[in-house]
């Protein structure tokens, strides 16, 4: 589907952020409203029939069926394109999922990947990446979006109790309120005023109205229960305390084969949770390890410069680089630097556009 205005642009391939072309062999082509002319430009340059892309052309506006039928024909064989469907702000939240899927598949497939850990390994990545990416296209998306990305994943069968779940201890209350809409033809204002304002009994027969029942009923309300009390200031705990707790809340139900399942499934949930907040955290203790160990360094250098000017001061140092030659031999000065983790001096003179300290020298003198 081409809007055609004039002049137009007619380009072949695919564009990226470091090109000025849609690829290296693209070219363009101008005409004046006249596809069979621009059609014969292309066979010129040796364009053999295959189908016209065209992706981030200005003279083309691609709606959301375009993508779509992008995505289906070429995505799953044509890594440049994944590429960039994947930063095309124009994309809806179901084409950019299906640009997950076809990422994803192609990920598992790799040779690389397969061959680092194995196929049944790569195969779990992939299908991690594309069961978790709902949860992550929603979290900047608009609310009104929602409705549409709602109804293709229950088309695709991907409404699973896990991604139910994990959207319940993230938080997506509004993600969570357009499914309940979704699953029992309500409307979206009536479901989020009942989660908002609802009591236990209207909150629980939405809950029965989408077929949720038994643990899992239990666990759906006291996740939604528990973000009301969070949203509220009467509890603060994360997502990864309330895992914690639907999950020892699981555990401690009749042991059954569904049961089993969805203690399982919070367990799982869980330990991703517990794994995620962890590398965050070590990966915190890096970065201050960091920057301690940068401002260390600024202060062994500081502390160069002040001792520099001192010499020059007390022992008529004629030039500052005397000065800094003198501290190489001085004993005292290099164990000083020692004790701040430097074992000798820097020596970093363009560094040295600072102010004295007045660096206690009492132990010298």
């Amino acid at each position: 589907m081409w809007t055609w205005r004039s002049p137009n642009r007619i380009c072949f391939g695919f564009q990226t952020p470091n090109r000025k072309v849609y690829s290296d062999r693209g070219k363009e082509f101008f005409n004046v409203n006249d596809k069979e002319k621009a059609k014969a430009l292309l066979k010129e340059a040796g364009y053999a029939g295959e189908e016209l892309v065209l992706l981030t052309n200005t003279a083309a506006r691609c709606d959301d069926t375009v993508f779509a039928r992008m995505i289906a024909r070429h995505a799953d064989t044509c890594a440049e394109l994944r590429g960039a469907l994947s930063i095309d702000a124009r994309l809806s939240l179901t084409n950019r999922q299906r640009v997950v899927d076809a990422c994803a598949a192609a990920l598992g497939a790799s040779r690389f990947v397969t061959n680092l850990v194995g196929q049944g390994r790569a195969a779990q990545i992939s299908h991690d990446a594309s069961a978790d990416a709902p949860l992550i296209l929603i979290e900047h998306a608009e609310p009104e979006t929602l409705g549409a990305f709602v109804h293709s994943l229950r088309d695709a069968g991907r409404l699973t109790s896990g991604l139910i779940m994990k959207a319940l201890v993230f938080g997506r209350i509004d993600f969570v309120a357009t499914v309940l809409a979704d699953l029992s033809h309500r409307s979206e204002e009536q479901v989020r005023g009942v989660l908002v304002r609802g009591g236990q009994s209207a909150i629980r027969a939405v809950l029965k109205d989408v077929g949720l029942k038994g643990l899992m009923l239990d666990l759906a309300w006291q996740a939604l229960e528990s973000w009301r009390l969070i949203a509220t200031g009467k509890l603060d705990i994360g997502s990864q305390e309330l895992a914690w707790q639907l999950m020892r809340h699981a555990e401690q139900a009749e042991t059954g084969h569904e049961n089993d399942d969805l203690a399982a499934l919070m367990r799982k949930i869980y330990l991703e949770i517990a794994r995620a907040n962890a590398q965050a955290h070590a990966n915190d203790l890096l970065a201050q390890a960091q920057h301690e160990e940068h401002v260390a360094v600024l202060t062994a250098q500081a502390l160069e410069a002040e001792i520099a000017h001192l010499l020059i001061e007390m022992e008529d140092t004629p030039s500052l680089d005397g000065a800094m030659d003198k501290m190489m031999d001085d004993a005292f000065f290099i164990d000083a630097f020692a004790n701040l983790g430097s074992p000798r001096p820097t020596m970093a003179r363009s560094s040295l556009m600072i102010s004295p300290m007045r660096f206690a020298t009492s132990a010298r003198l």
